[in-house]
């Protein structure tokens, strides 16, 4: 236990000694009018139950205890499980390792760089350790709702919450490098907006997706994507005015340890470079259909409305899904 207080100590001393700009990459004060930290960390945590044949949200905080009780002791736990050559050969030498790096370290990054930016904006103090501890936190709760599927082994969880996510809080204060991904490698996100279900008290429309579009190959208003989550999906975005328009097609994971999955495919609107709307068909969590209007959509359209959101949806097992939001971090609705 003091190897890992050592290690965190380290990490916070170490992310408060690098530079950042003030420059917005990516938040935006006039779009993200009902996007908090308690947004992130309820999609960051529970992405993984968009694949509900692995994982559930039931016993979250117990839970927690499990993961802690497996990466507390890094080095003992590997010894348990096996051995050193076999944790990196399983973790960093297999088709894992893309997985953890594109959402893990770049997703992470990518997350950092917005809780900056949004603690900048609202003159949050010791912003780098507020970014820290509130990727951390979704991180390390994303790695308890795993603990349903007796596959997901320690190694996963060490590997996750000593190097990939590590590597990326490290990543978003690098300027250079988010400026590059950005700008040249064209990362976003098209993150659900997370329903609080009032009846059965958990969550539905939850996950964390980032999308590519690398300028290098931008072909006049035509922008191929590769979309990356517990969907992965190739598309290509339109650009029309101040509209842009994608169509989507791949697969929504139910083994992804296996990289097994359905056939998803779907559409989404932007505004002005924001996520607008999506409308996907057979994806995650079951849904048969689910749209999802977010607070752009209606700032675009309607000049004065900006906060509100709303999603509406069907699964397999034929149950209605609808959620709505105004001026808050999580849409309220119900699932039945």
């Amino acid at each position: 236990m003091i190897k890992v207080f050592k290690y965190i100590f380290l990490t916070f001393v170490f992310l408060n000694t690098f530079a950042q700009n003030s420059k917005y990459l990516i938040f935006n004060k006039d779009v993200d009018t009902i996007w908090s930290p308690v947004q992130l960390y309820i999609n960051g945590s529970f992405d993984v139950i968009q694949n509900p044949y692995w994982f559930n949200q039931e016993n979250y905080w117990k839970k927690h205890k499990e993961v802690w009780n497996e990466v507390k002791d890094p080095f003992h736990e590997i010894r348990k499980e096996g051995s050193f050559g076999e944790f990196f050969k399983e973790e960093f030498l297999s088709d894992r390792v893309l997985p953890n790096i594109f959402l893990h370290t770049f997703g992470g990054a990518y997350e950092t760089k917005k809780l900056l930016e949004y603690a900048d904006y609202y003159e949050i103090k010791w912003a780098k350790t507020f970014s820290f501890f509130v990727t951390y936190a979704m991180h390390f709760g994303n790695e308890a709702n795993e603990t349903d599927q007796p596959e997901v082994s320690a190694y996963d969880h060490i590997a996750d919450l000593y190097f990939f996510d590590v590597a990326g809080f490290f990543l978003g204060l690098n300027d250079d490098f988010m400026n590059f991904m950005i700008n040249e490698a064209g990362m976003s996100t098209w993150h659900f907006m997370p329903v609080y279900d009032i009846e059965h008290e958990d969550f539905f429309n939850v996950g964390l997706n980032y999308v590519f579009r690398p300028k290098i190959l931008h072909y006049k208003n035509m922008r191929p994507l590769l979309y990356l989550g517990m969907m992965n999906m190739g598309g290509i975005t339109f650009d029309v005015g101040d509209l842009s328009h994608s169509v989507v097609a791949g697969l929504a994971l139910t083994n992804p340890l296996e990289r097994k999955g359905r056939f998803v495919y779907g559409y989404y609107l932007e505004t002005l470079g924001q996520q607008a709307a999506s409308l996907l068909l057979n994806g995650s969590e079951d849904f048969r259909v689910r749209l999802n209007l977010y607070p752009a959509l209606f700032k675009h359209y309607s000049g004065t409305v900006r906060n509100f959101a709303l999603m509406l949806g069907q699964t397999k097992n034929e149950d209605f899904a609808f959620g709505i939001n105004y001026e808050l971090p999580v849409s309220i609705g119900y699932l039945n």
